[in-house]
């Protein structure tokens, strides 16, 4: 609009599930939109829930919520270091990780 300047460019969000058959694909995502938006990307994390449309026990994925809690703690560890931009290498308990 005239005479109005945007001060700070907004953020850009994203909210993602992190499967563990699939956990590159987060990290690829999610380091790409950081890089494109210089940096503003906020990552919504959550745990999910089977209790509405049983999303996870119709695609096999595990059901309680305290494992699926420490894989969400793990995954979080590999992409936090994934967008250092130095190459991971991670052998967790739920994950394993070489190079990425």
């Amino acid at each position: 609009m005239a005479g109005q300047e945007r001060c700070t460019p907004p953020r850009e969000h994203i909210d993602r599930a992190a499967p563990r058959s699939a956990l590159w694909l987060p990290i690829r995502e999610t380091a790409t939109l950081d890089r494109l938006s210089s940096g503003r990307l906020t990552l919504g994390v959550g745990l999910g829930s089977d209790r509405f449309g049983s999303e996870l026990s119709k695609t096999g994925e595990q059901l309680d919520d305290r494992l699926r809690g420490q894989m969400l703690d793990e995954a979080l560890e590999i992409l936090t270091a994934a967008w250092s931009g130095v190459p991971v290498h991670h052998r967790g308990e739920h994950y394993t990780v070489e190079g990425i």
